[in-house]
Formats: structure tokens, C-alpha cells, sequence
């Protein structure tokens, strides 16, 4: 879709009636599995008891804060054997920056330590307890402190990641203020640790929140959306100038939204427009939750990805720890 096309949908999608914008930003509602109240509940307790699983068989490091202020911080995993150059996956989990935690965002873990990796799941305050731009502002502080662990351990890179609302916060958080951060904070080239971004049925684009009920406890305004969008213009050109070395792998379900469908597809075509190696991975099966949930699983397609991307031979991955 041309960008003059897009920006005619988005204007059209925002003057939907409300019932119908609701429905299209609601992921629950496309799921084919199960009804809407009951795929929501299942996906917490999968990625809960996978958490809890995670912690049992491997080493943690939980509860590490970041920043000065808020609640956000920071999970670590690894196992005895993890060399301390590993690469660092980092996970920022969903809930319409409303719900969910960092004690159900450690569900992957397994097969990726077992592959070689550290994975470090990132807690941050939701709303409406906090805006929309204070998120933002604690998922970047999050990055910082993960970035000097990751230079303290001769990390072999971090590769940063989300779902859903994560997705977006991971994207937006990719900006000039950032660079500057990590070049405060640790060093002048501390940014090119961060070498890819792994994106899962992500929003990038905030203006049609604006006119659906999730805005009630988001208390988004129109500007405000838009200068919170990884699809704004401004944004973009942030991305291009101060992380061109980036890899991503932005990915959706089959099963997901057809806005949400529309939005990843876009931001892929945005970023590899502007020369990102950009790989589209359209999960089939999957719906917005299990796109995710099946992470913990060695052999899906997803883990896969990540592995690779990590610089990590699946094909060597360790045997499950029992």
C-alpha cells in the first residue's frame, strides 16, 4: 500500500463507528481458538506457569531496578554454562500498555538459554498509572541498564524485542534521545551493542486508539499518538540516522487483526524503504497470543528466527533442562 493509500486508511479507520473501531484493535476478537474473554485468560496462565517453569530450571537474577523512579525492571536468565559473551534477548511484553508482567514474560527463556543466549524480560509501569510518554521513558532506561550489562559482559550483541504493545514500545524507543543515553551513560559507541530488532504482532501507528475505548486509560491525544507512532515521519528519520546498523524481523499472525495485519506489514515496508534489512514473517495458525505463547517451544518456527538472528546454530541448542 502507497503511503497517500495508508494515510487515506488510517483517516478512514479513525472515522469508523467506535463499536467497530473497538473491534478491529481488540486481538482477542480474531482469535480462532477459543472466545475472546477465554484466549486472554489462557495466554496469561501459559506464559505464567512457562515463567514459572523458566525460573525452576535456570539461573535468574530477578527484580534488577532500573532508573531512578517508577517500577520497572528487570529480569535476568542464564544457566551455569552460558558463556558471558552471550547474546542478550530482550523481551518487552504486551497488554495494551495496560495489563500483564514481567513475572509471565519469561516464557521463552528455556530454549533460548539452552541455545546459548541470556534473556532478560523488562517490567515497566502501565497505564493509566503512568502516560504513554513516561512508558516510553522507563522501557529506555530499561535498555540502558541492559546495554552496560551487556558491555560489562563482552556481550556479543543485544537484540531487543516486544509483543503487541511491547512491539511498539521496543520500535519508538529507537530514537535520537537513546543514542544519547547509552552514549551518557556508558560510552561514546555503547549503541552498537544493539544489533536487531525482533517484533511480534506490534501497533505502530496510535492515531486510531485515539477513538477506541483503550484510549480511556491510555488518555492518548491525537498529536500525542501520532508523536508516540514509529510510523511518524519524524521517527523514521530518527531510526535512519542513529540506528542504521540494525537488523529486524517483524513479525504477525495469521490470526491477527486485520489492522494489526495492515500495521506490521507497513512498518516493514517503511523500514526496509529507508535500507533496515527487514525480514516479514507471516505466522501461519497463529493467532495474537499463541504468536508468542509457542516460544517456549524449541522446534516452532518463531524460536527458530530468534536463534538465528541471535547468531545462534539451532542445531546445536542443548538438550531440555527436566
Amino acid at each position: 500500500m502507497r503511503l497517500a493509500d495508508y494515510e487515506g486508511h488510517i483517516s478512514a479507520v479513525c472515522r469508523m463507528p467506535k463499536e467497530e473501531l473497538d473491534l478491529l484493535y481488540s486481538p482477542s476478537a480474531w482469535s480462532k481458538r477459543l472466545p475472546r474473554d477465554e484466549v486472554i485468560r489462557e495466554h496469561v496462565r501459559k506464559m505464567t506457569e512457562a515463567t514459572i517453569n523458566a525460573k525452576s530450571k535456570l539461573l535468574t537474577t530477578l527484580g534488577v531496578k532500573c532508573g531512578s523512579s517508577g517500577n520497572h525492571r528487570i529480569d535476568v536468565y542464564d544457566c551455569e554454562s552460558t558463556p558471558s559473551d552471550a547474546p542478550i534477548f530482550v523481551y518487552v511484553h504486551g497488554g495494551y500498555w495496560q495489563d500483564i508482567s514481567v513475572d509471565s514474560s519469561g516464557f521463552m527463556a528455556v530454549p533460548l538459554v539452552n541455545a546459548g543466549a541470556r534473556v532478560v524480560a523488562v517490567e515497566y509501569d502501565l497505564a493509566p498509572k503512568v502516560s504513554m510518554q513516561e512508558i516510553v521513558v522507563q522501557v529506555k532506561e530499561s535498555i540502558v541498564a541492559i546495554v552496560r550489562m551487556a558491555v560489562q559482559t563482552k556481550s556479543r550483541g543485544v537484540y531487543l524485542s516486544g509483543h503487541s504493545a511491547g512491539a511498539h514500545l521496543v520500535a519508538r524507543a529507537l530514537d535520537a534521545d537513546l543514542r544519547q543515553d547509552l552514549s551518557s551513560a556508558i560510552s561514546r559507541d555503547a549503541a552498537d551493542v544493539i544489533k536487531g530488532s525482533i517484533l511480534f504482532s506490534g501497533i505502530y501507528d496510535l492515531r486510531p486508539l485515539t477513538f477506541t475505548s483503550e484510549n480511556v486509560a491510555l488518555r492518548m491525544t491525537l498529536s500525542s499518538a501520532w508523536n508516540l507512532s514509529p510510523t511518524n515521519q519524524t521517527n523514521l528519520e530518527q531510526l535512519a540516522a542513529h540506528w542504521h546498523h540494525l537488523r529486524f524481523v517483524v513479525a504477525v499472525a495469521e490470526h491477527d487483526s486485520p489492522e494489526f495485519r495492515l500495521q506490521s506489514e507497513k512498518y516493514h515496508q517503511l523500514i526496509s524503504g529507508l535500507g533496515f534489512t527487514s525480514k516479514y514473517v507471516d505466522c501461519q495458525v497463529v493467532d495474537h497470543f499463541d504468536i508468542v505463547e509457542n516460544l517456549q517451544e524449541h522446534e516452532y518456527s518463531l524460536t527458530k528466527e530468534i536463534l538465528d538472528a541471535l547468531g545462534l546454530n539451532r542445531n546445536e541448542t542443548a538438550k531440555s533442562l527436566h
